[in-house]
């Protein structure tokens, strides 16, 4: 998704933020930040993103501040052999593609 984004954009992707409850399992945003090799953050609270955009819409229309969203850094993942596999699948995908 990234590469889509750069692609698309013509903008390099400096940092990667994460939100949704696919990120509820411990492992997946460490293992997702260690594959990008970029900057990674996720809010605090998991599922709040969805709700974030609904809840501003609110405030914007009663005139109401909006409070920033509290965000935590990831630590990517040091299992180099998921991130080495996941580096052979794109080198593969690409010679096809």
């Amino acid at each position: 998704f990234v590469d889509i984004v750069q692609k698309t954009s013509g903008e390099p992707v400096s940092e990667l933020v994460l939100s949704g409850n696919g990120f509820l399992h411990p492992t997946l945003a460490p293992l997702l930040a260690g594959i990008a090799g970029l900057p990674t953050c996720k809010p605090s609270i998991p599922g709040i993103a969805s709700l974030r955009g609904a809840g501003i819409c609110c405030l914007r229309a009663l005139h109401q501040p909006i409070p920033p969203l509290e965000m935590v850094d990831v630590s990517p993942s040091t299992n180099l052999g998921v991130i080495d596999r996941y580096h052979k699948y794109r080198r593969l995908r690409n010679a096809t593609v």
